[in-house]
């Protein structure tokens, strides 16, 4: 899934593993139109969660709603996820292509 239309935030890297993670800010456009499975592509487990209840619990019709908000906050949700999980903002210039 390519988020080439949103703007690069940063690059994060995981200070134990080395695993190198680029955030983006702004809308999401692959979250509001896979929704929900966008949220398990990016490990946001506890925001699929709540997301499957309500679509669960609205028989469906709360998927547009919540998609839309998936699209709207789901970079910033997963850029504080990784922050929680010890992941740092490189600082040094990184060749990623």
């Amino acid at each position: 899934m390519s988020e080439t239309n949103d703007k690069v935030r940063e690059y994060m890297k995981h200070p134990v593993t080395g695993e190198e993670v680029t955030t983006y800010e702004g809308f999401s456009w692959p979250g509001l139109f896979f929704g929900p499975f966008w949220l398990c592509y990016k490990s946001l487990w506890k925001y699929f969660l709540i997301g499957t209840v309500i679509t669960a619990g609205t028989l469906g019709v709360g998927w547009i709603p919540l998609s839309i908000a998936i699209g709207f906050k789901g970079n910033e949700w997963h850029y504080k996820q990784l922050a929680h999980k010890g992941y740092k903002p490189i600082t040094e210039a990184v060749d990623f292509g």
